[in-house]
Parts: structure tokens; C-alpha cells; sequence
């Protein structure tokens, strides 16, 4: 499906040559499925700022715009059948003042504009979104008029004001007037690119962040591409911070005459492939809606899509209520009554009136009728207005841009379970499907133990009626005598327990299968997951969470509460049918209970299950407080932190327990409930039963009988309730469980060819690469990065700032995140050829901070390696100047943790670690940058053995001048690019070397 939303004739704002029509005829001719048609907000200042344009007075503004929006529902209606068109308006937003117009307009035409693009192409009547030459006339024209001065010093210092006032500006804009549409967002030029834009960034943020809270959508221009897109947009910076807030793109052409169609598509989609856009939504007509005035503006949390409303009373405002999917929003007055409103019950009082209708009512702008129609239609403070059905006019389709157009994702998926409740029962039913077997025998078990207990209560009735009448002692109905009915009972008792306790040993052992096997796919699925989303979205805590609190309710979920629930049905189906046999009429009155019963525990078991999902979050998050102090319980007490972490801590244990209370409340409502209406039931039966008795309708035993089996079946049905809601609650856990479990990583380490280090290994080559943090979108680490890594026996030296992206070349080289643009080639073919698991087998890292594992220090050199032999390991020991491990005790058997050791010897231990796997290439990472100079003198004398020996390629990021010197490359690099690169002694020697100028402390010591 082709779109664009955002397209404009020269027939009303004079920008280009042609009709509407025109541009109409021409997005049919090239393809487009939807066409927006959204005419700029004529201007009327005598000092209008586009020459092409012609004068337009305030008497003149009104009959442009009814002019363009008839021509344009007359378009709409006669090309029907060809082309979905739109009709809606661009903002032009230049100065507050223009506000006003608009909400004029929108007053004017609310139920014939269908949708706004919000566009703040101007500050302070300076236009911005042209070449650099204006918008440097602009940022000093905008300094002359705020008495900003431009000290040399300070060079920027207008641009972050001019760009601040400009994205205030835009927040105006969204708060007043709340388009649909945001255009142009990318507009705030940073032409200056060493200058410190974090007041500005902060207000982009702001911004986008408001945008998404009520819905609106972000327009990719197309035009952007033939104003230079690369020159100066951040662009790409602020298409990824939307990402990051799960914003949603629509395109648009920006066309100024029907010239201007559709150009700069191709290079629009290419640019939505590179940066990984995943999902571009459409505007469509929402059949059989009526907008209904569109002056009624969300300002705060609404969705893009929803059904009605109704509304309740609020001061300044009306609260508006959607229903289930959509958030809670304020709707702002102005109210524009309108004489055709379909009117919806319930009434909206309004105790007090903006003054801007009335304003706009005085200002001479409306006709005499339409001032008369403002009088008529005005809300008075003690007046009430029917709530309008106003929905949303425009519905938002996903579709992928074009056909061929490969998309993939910047940010990994969110975890969204399945939200058929059906689906996640299916998928926790699967778990036990390798249990099938050892189930089936419990249930069977259930079923005899069941029979015994339900078979009680008819004996005893019978008899109590054959004593009652005077039997002889010693005799029975069934010719037998008491000790031989006493000794059959006790068998059958003794056989019902046997069956009972042989179903809950089976249960409980499938139940330790289940959980373990579940335990052991979700920490697999975790450890395979994306570095970022382990880091950022789940973090370790809730993994171990998941691991554990959340298995074990599915485990039981499954097993113990299923046969509860089983013997629940079982014996509730025994004792009604037996019931009946002995007294239809008492079996029907106690049934009267059971359908509030049943709702309220359906009610109930919802409940829970929500409260249930939000109690294992919870719990998640307190075990990620909990792991994040204690495994830096050294730091936590060296600053006296123990009180702060104790209160975080505390925070949430207590938002844990104030869920378990609710749980608490819930449950004692529910079973207070139905115990008291199962003593209400017994009470009637027993009343009722007994004149039954004294009519002779039924006899004292079988009366007795029904009132066993009442209690019996009573307890299954609040069996039942308990089964219905910890199938919930379980059902809460295993969406939490199945997230992680059906999550596919966006880097798969098994997909791909296999790489084979003698085959496939040579030069390594980074090709313009770009890449920011999916935590930081806005900050692009590495811009334009180009390097390369001459084979094996080469060695590379990077160096630069701390944050200037050396540690996040080897994060891209062993594919923990993947470049957003450019390319890594190994031996000219692109390293996401190959699959990770082999890739990575075939280097190894030495990061600065080495992890060793608790085991030995034999364990700790094979990780990774299992197949490694004694000998193997004591080479790589003696390779990484490992001596210290000889004159332990038990040299390579000493049991270690991960402090056990010095900086040092876990930096030679993972040094040892790296060279048992023969890597083709082996990266250091600061690997001496926290020693003291004799361990440093022990690291640097294991690389230098490494560099001499040949045998594999180096990457080395250090800061130290005693290590970057021993590589046969350097590399500067410096604002995400590569700004130097040569040897050692000659970047030395060239006194202009950026370099000599880095290490400058460190060369004046020599």
C-alpha cells in the first residue's frame, strides 16, 4: 500500500503551479492507495515570509479555506473509486498568533477536517526548514530580537536558545492543538557539531514523549530528501529515540504541486530499510464515523483508535472515559456546539467556559450568522450538552512500505504474551504433555480414591434407616455380618487411601519434572537472549525471577492445583447424581446456589490473575534491587549506602505486600461470601428436609445421605473456585514465563554459515559504520567508523576519549548489538553471513573487568573449552604469565570465586582463557588499565609474547602508553570516526599528530 499524508497544491497556498485536481489526478496516476490533502494555513502578515505567496488579509482567510475544503470534498467524493483521499490541514505554525487561527479554522470546519499535521516549520516568524545560509540568518535574526549576544566564546549560544525556542514551541503546538499528525519533527538543525546540545536533546525527548502519550503519529518526509537530508537533519538520531518509545511512523511526500508526487520515494524507502523502521502505519477513513467536532482535543493519554466516549463532570475540562484498550484523557474546551451533533446520553456539565470561543466570536473574523450561531451554541456555566459520539476519525493499519523492502527492527520486540487467554492455556496444558503417562495413572488413582469417599455417605444412610426400624442386631440388608461389613469397609477405605497417596506422589513428581524442564528452557532462552535486553528491558533479577517463583506456580498450576480441580469435577459429579437419586427436589434447591457461586469465582479468578501478574512483576523487580546491591555489596558499604539501598528495597517489598493485601481482600470477600451462602443452603435443606421426613417423603438415613453429599459437593464447588483461580493465577505466571520463552532474538546465534577460521578468516573491515546504544538512540557512538584489520599477525591499537566508542568496536566484532548503518566484512564477505555461535567461537575478548567463576582455576581457563586437556590449559597458563598458579597448593585444582584472586592474576587467568581457544583474533579491552605497574609488567609481557608469536590477529583498546605502544597500528579515533591512524614512533614524531596530543601527559614521563 502506497501512502502519503501530507501533500499540497499551488491552487490555495500559491507554493507551486497546479490545481488540486492535479496533484489529485497525479497520485492516482503514480500508484498511491491513500492521499492526503492538506492545504497550508494561509498566512495573512503583511511580511510573509514566502515571496511566491500572494497578500492575504484577515477578511480573505476564511473564504481561502472554505474554498479549499469544498474543492476538496468535492475531490473526495468524485475519485472514490480510484483513491482513498483525505482531507485535513498543515499547521504552518509560525508564531503563537497562529494558534488562534487554527482553532478558528477547526471550529469552523471540525467536522469536515479530518485530520491535522502539526508542523512547526518556523520560530518567531524565522523559517528553519531551508538551507544552512537561512537557517544562520534565522538563528541571527531570532539573537538580535531576544538581545542575545553572540560571544566568540560562546558561539552556540543563540542556536540553543534559537532551537530551544523552537521546540517549545512545537510542545505549544501539540498542547493546543493536538494533531494526528507531528510533521516535520526532524527540523531542529544541530549545524554545530562540537557544541553541547543537551538542553535541546532534553526537549526533543520531552516532546516526542508528549507526542506518543496521546496517539499522534510521526511523518518521514520525503521532501526532507530533496532539502538535503544528510547535510544537516538529526534525522536519524530522532527516528531513533521515537523508536525507543514504540512511536509509530506515517509517510509522507510533502509534495508542492502535482510535480512533486510521489518523488523521493525509493530513496525514502531505502531509508526507512536502513534505519530498521519496522512498522509505518496508515490513515484510513473509519467507516461510518463522524467526527463531530474536532475542537474537542485530547490533551493527555489517549490511543489512536478508539470506539465511543462518555463523560462525567470535571472543572476547566471534561473528563473523558474510553472504553477497555484506551487510557483516561482530559479533552480541553473550547466546546463547539454544532446543530448536527448525533447526541449520546449521558450529559456533560461544564461548570466553567473557556473565553477562547468567545474571543474568537468578538474578533471580527466570523461572519454576523456565525457570530448569531456562537451565541445560540455557546455553553453557559450552568448549561449541560449531551456528550457527542466522537470518535476518533482516522484508524491506523500496520503494513510494510513496499513490496521488496526488507525490514528489520532497531529496538528488540517487547514481551507481549499471546492475548488469547485460550492460546496461554494451550501452551501451559503442552507442558505436561511429556507427563501424559504418569497423569493419566494419577488420574485413574483420583478416580478410585474418589469413589471410595463419595460411596460413604450412601452406607451410612442406609445404615441409619436399617438400625432406626429396629433391625436385629447382628444382621444386615445384604446378609452379612457388622465384623464382615466393618472388615469390607476397612479394605475399601484402605484401598482409597492407597490410590490417594499414589496420586500424589505421581502429581508431585511430574510436578518436579515440569518445573525443572520448564526452568532449564527459560534460563537457556535467557542466556541466548540480546545482550540489551537482558541488560535493559528484563535485567538479570527479573531472569531469576522468572527462574523461579514464576515456574514453580506453573509447575503447581499443572499438577497439584489440576487434581484438585479433576477431583473436584469427580466427586461434585458423583455427589449430584447420587443427590438426585435420592431427592430431586432437595437437589434442585440446593443447586440454586450455584450460578452466583460460579459468576463470582469467573469474577474472582480474573481478578487474581491480573493481581497475579502484577505480583510476580513486582516480585521481579525486588529480586533485581536485591541482585544489584548484593553483588556490589563492597561499594554499597565502602559509601554507606546501606540505608538508600534498604529503602529501595523496602519500596518494593512494600508495593509487593500492598498486592498481596489486595490478593488478601479479595479472598476473604469471595470465600466469606460463598461459606456463608453454603451455610445458608444447608440451613433450607435441613429445614426443608426434615418436614419431608415428617411427611414420610423421605427417610432419616437418605436425609442424611443428601446432607453429607451437600458438604461434599459444597467443598468441590469452593474446590472448584480455588482451581479457577489459581489456573489464573498460574495462567498470570506462565505469561511472564512464555514471554521469555517464545522471544526470538533479533541476533540469532544459530542461523547463518558455519565460519571455519582456516576457510573463512582474513581481513576485518568496518565500512562506515554507525551505531548508538538501543538505550541511548540519540547518541550516536560510532558515525561514518571505517577500519581495518589486516589478517592474521596484525595488530590494531584504538585510542580516544573515554565514551568515544573503543569498546564498542569489539561489541559490534562479536556481535553483542549489530551496526544500525554500514557494514563488517571478514574476508570481504558480511560478518551477519556467518552464524554468531561459530563467529565467536573463532575470537576471543579480554575484557577490562574479567569474570571468574566459582570452580578451579582449571575450570575457569577451560570455560568455554570443556574439551581442553591438562597440558592445553598449563600452555595457555604459562603463555599469559599465569606463575602464580604453581605456587598454590593445589596449583590448577585451587578452588576460586570471583574476588578470590588480584586484578592481575584474573587478568592473566582471562588472558589464559582467551588463548586456549586459538582465536583468530584477539581482543583486549583496557586489559591493564586498573594494575599497578607490576602486574601491568606481567600483562604486558603476556601480550607482547601474543603479538610476536603471529599466530592471531590484536585488537587492543587501551589507555595506557605502555601497551598501545607494542601494537603495529594505531587508530585515533574521535567523535565516532577514525580522524588518525599510522605507527607508533611516527605518530610520535609528528608534533600535529592528534595522537601525541592524547597522550601527551604520558610522553612528557618518558
Amino acid at each position: 500500500m502506497k501512502a502519503s499524508h501530507h501533500s499540497h497544491s499551488g491552487q490555495f497556498c500559491k507554493h507551486a503551479a497546479g490545481s488540486l485536481e492535479d496533484v489529485v489526478k497525479a497520485a492516482i496516476d503514480r500508484g498511491f492507495d491513500v492521499f492526503g490533502l492538506t492545504e497550508h494555513v494561509p498566512r495573512y502578515r503583511t511580511e510573509d515570509l514566502y515571496p511566491e505567496e500572494v497578500e492575504i488579509t484577515p477578511s480573505d482567510l476564511l473564504r481561502t479555506f472554505d474554498e479549499f475544503i469544498l474543492e476538496a470534498h468535492r475531490l473526495k467524493a468524485l475519485y472514490a473509486k480510484q483513491i482513498t483521499l483525505l482531507v485535513g490541514l498543515e499547521t504552518d505554525y509560525i508564531t503563537d498568533n497562529d494558534l488562534d487561527q487554527l482553532e478558528i479554522l477547526i471550529a469552523r470546519h471540525g467536522d469536515r477536517i479530518e485530520y491535522v499535521v502539526g508542523s512547526v516549520h518556523h520560530c518567531n516568524g524565522i523559517p528553519i526548514d531551508f538551507d544552512k545560509p537561512t537557517f544562520e540568518r534565522a538563528v541571527a535574526s531570532f539573537a538580535d530580537s531576544s538581545a542575545i549576544e553572540i560571544e566568540n566564546s560562546n558561539p552556540g549560544q543563540a542556536q540553543i536558545a534559537f532551537l530551544n525556542e523552537y521546540l517549545d514551541a512545537q510542545l505549544r503546538l501539540m498542547q493546543r492543538i493536538s494533531p494526528e499528525v507531528i510533521g516535520h519533527f526532524d527540523l531542529c538543525r544541530l549545524y554545530t557539531p562540537n557544541l553541547s546540545f543537551e538542553s535541546v536533546w532534553q526537549k526533543v525527548e520531552r516532546n516526542i514523549q508528549y507526542a506518543v502519550s496521546y496517539g499522534a503519529v510521526f511523518e518521514l518526509n520525503a521532501a526532507a530528501f530533496r532539502k538535503g537530508w544528510d547535510c544537516a537533519y538529526p534525522g536519524r538520531d530522532i527516528v531513533k529515540l521515537i523508536q525507543s518509545m514504540n512511536g509509530t511512523f506515517v509517510l509522507s511526500d510533502d509534495s508542492h504541486g502535482p510535480a512533486a508526487v510521489g518523488l523521493n520515494y525509493d530513496r525514502l524507502y531505502a531509508y526507512i530499510n536502513e534505519m530498521h523502521i519496522s512498522r509505518i502505519a496508515v490513515l484510513k477513513d473509519a467507516e461510518g464515523k463522524n467526527r463531530a467536532g474536532r475542537i474537542l482535543e485530547p490533551v493527555i493519554g489517549i490511543q489512536s483508535k478508539f470506539d465511543t466516549i462518555t463523560s462525567t463532570s470535571m472543572t476547566l475540562g471534561i473528563a473523558v472515559m474510553v472504553p477497555a484498550g484506551a487510557a483516561r484523557c482530559i479533552w480541553r474546551a473550547p466546546l463547539v456546539a454544532r446543530p448536527s451533533m448525533p447526541y449520546l446520553s449521558p450529559t456533560i456539565v461544564v461548570p466553567s467556559y473557556s473565553s477562547r470561543l468567545h474571543h474568537i466570536a468578538r474578533s471580527g473574523l466570523l461572519s454576523s450568522n456565525e457570530r448569531q450561531h456562537a451565541r445560540n451554541y455557546r455553553i453557559t456555566p450552568n448549561s449541560t450538552l449531551k456528550c457527542v459520539n466522537f470518535p476518533r476519525f482516522l484508524s491506523f493499519t500496520s503494513h510494510r512500505p513496499a513490496a521488496g523492502v526488507a525490514i528489520s527492527k532497531l529496538v528488540p520486540a517487547p514481551l507481549r504474551a499471546d492475548p488469547n487467554q485460550a492460546a496461554n492455556l494451550r501452551q501451559l496444558f503442552a507442558l505436561a504433555k511429556p507427563e501424559k503417562t504418569t497423569l493419566l495413572t494419577a488420574f485413574g488413582l483420583l478416580l478410585i480414591s474418589s469413589s471410595v469417599t463419595m460411596s460413604v455417605p450412601l452406607t451410612f444412610g442406609k445404615l441409619i434407616d436399617f438400625f432406626s426400624h429396629g433391625a436385629q442386631p447382628g444382621t444386615l440388608p445384604i446378609s452379612v455380618t457388622p465384623a464382615t461389613a466393618g472388615v469390607v469397609l476397612l479394605a475399601l477405605f484402605t484401598l482409597g487411601a492407597a490410590a490417594n497417596a499414589g496420586r500424589v506422589i505421581l502429581m508431585r513428581s511430574a510436578s518436579a519434572r515440569i518445573v525443572a524442564r520448564l526452568r532449564k528452557a527459560t534460563y537457556s532462552s535467557a542466556l541466548r537472549q540480546d545482550i540489551e535486553f537482558l541488560e535493559r528491558s528484563a535485567g538479570p533479577g527479573d531472569v531469576v525471577s522468572r527462574l523461579n517463583a514464576d515456574t514453580y506456580i506453573v509447575g503447581d498450576s499443572l499438577t497439584g492445583n489440576l487434581s484438585d480441580g479433576v477431583r473436584a469435577i469427580v466427586t461434585a459429579s458423583i455427589g449430584l447424581s447420587l443427590m438426585f437419586y435420592l431427592s430431586p427436589t432437595l437437589t434442585a434447591l440446593m443447586l440454586a446456589i450455584v450460578p452466583p457461586v460460579s459468576l463470582g469465582a469467573f469474577a474472582y479468578g480474573r481478578y487474581l490473575k491480573r493481581l497475579s501478574n502484577r505480583t510476580q512483576e513486582g516480585l521481579g523487580d525486588m529480586t533485581k534491587v536485591a541482585n544489584e546491591a548484593l553483588s556490589a555489596v563492597r561499594t554499597v558499604q565502602a559509601f554507606t549506602a546501606a540505608p538508600r539501598e534498604e529503602a529501595r528495597f523496602a519500596a518494593k517489598v512494600e508495593h509487593v505486600q500492598d498486592l498481596a493485601i489486595k490478593e488478601a481482600r479479595a479472598a476473604a470477600m469471595f470465600f466469606g461470601a460463598t461459606g456463608w451462602s453454603g451455610n445458608v443452603v444447608v440451613l433450607g435443606l435441613l429445614a426443608y428436609g426434615g418436614s419431608l421426613v415428617s411427611r414420610g417423603q423421605i427417610s432419616v438415613g437418605d436425609l442424611t445421605s443428601l446432607l453429607m453429599y451437600t458438604a461434599y459437593v459444597g467443598g468441590s464447588l469452593s474446590m472448584l473456585s480455588s482451581f479457577f483461580s489459581s489456573l489464573m493465577k498460574g495462567l498470570g505466571a506462565s505469561e511472564r514465563v512464555f514471554q521469555l520463552l517464545g522471544r526470538k532474538p533479533e541476533i540469532r546465534g544459530d542461523s547463518g554459515t558455519v565460519f571455519d577460521i582456516a576457510r573463512d578468516y582474513g581481513n576485518i573491515e568496518f565500512k562506515n559504520v554507525s551505531f548508538a546504544y538501543p538505550s541511548r538512540p540519540g547518541a550516536e557512538i560510532l558515525r561514518g567508523f571505517s577500519m581495518k584489520i589486516e589478517g592474521k599477525g596484525d595488530s590494531v591499537a584504538i585510542v580516544g576519549k573515554s565514551g568515544s566508542g573503543k569498546s564498542s568496536v569489539q561489541s559490534l566484532l562479536f556481535r553483542f548489538y549489530d551496526p544500525h548503518s554500514g557494514k563488517i566484512l571478514v574476508n570481504g564477505k558480511e560478518i551477519h553471513n556467518y552464524s554468531v555461535e561459530s563467529w565467536r567461537s573463532a575470537i576471543a575478548i579480554v575484557p577490562q573487568d574479567p569474570v571468574l567463576f566459582t570452580g578451579t582455576i582449571a575450570e575457569n581457563i577451560s570455560y568455554g573449552h570443556a574439551t581442553a586437556s591438562q597440558s592445553d590449559i598449563e600452555e595457555a597458563a604459562r603463555l599469559a604469565n599465569c606463575d602464580f598458579v604453581w605456587e598454590m597448593p593445589d596449583k590448577f585444582h585451587t578452588k576460586i570465586g570471583r574476588d578470590s584472586l588480584s586484578g592481575g592474576q584474573r587478568q592473566r587467568i582471562a588472558i589464559a582463557r582467551a588463548l586456549l581457544k586459538k582465536p583468530a583474533l584477539l581482543c583486549l579491552d583496557e586489559a591493564t588499565s586498573a594494575l599497578d605497574a607490576l602486574s601491568e609488567l606481567r600483562v604486558n609481557e603476556a601480550i607482547e609474547r601474543i603479538l610476536q608469536s603471529q599466530e592471531t590477529s590484536t585488537l587492543i583498546v587501551a589507555h595506557r602508553l605502555s601497551t598501545i605502544s607494542r601494537a603495529g597500528r594505531i587508530v585515533v579515533l574521535e567523535g565516532g570516526r577514525v580522524t588518525e591512524e599510522g605507527k607508533y614512533h611516527e605518530l610520535v614524531a609528528d608534533p600535529d599528530s592528534r595522537f601525541r596530543v592524547l597522550m601527551a601527559s604520558q610522553l612528557e614521563a618518558l
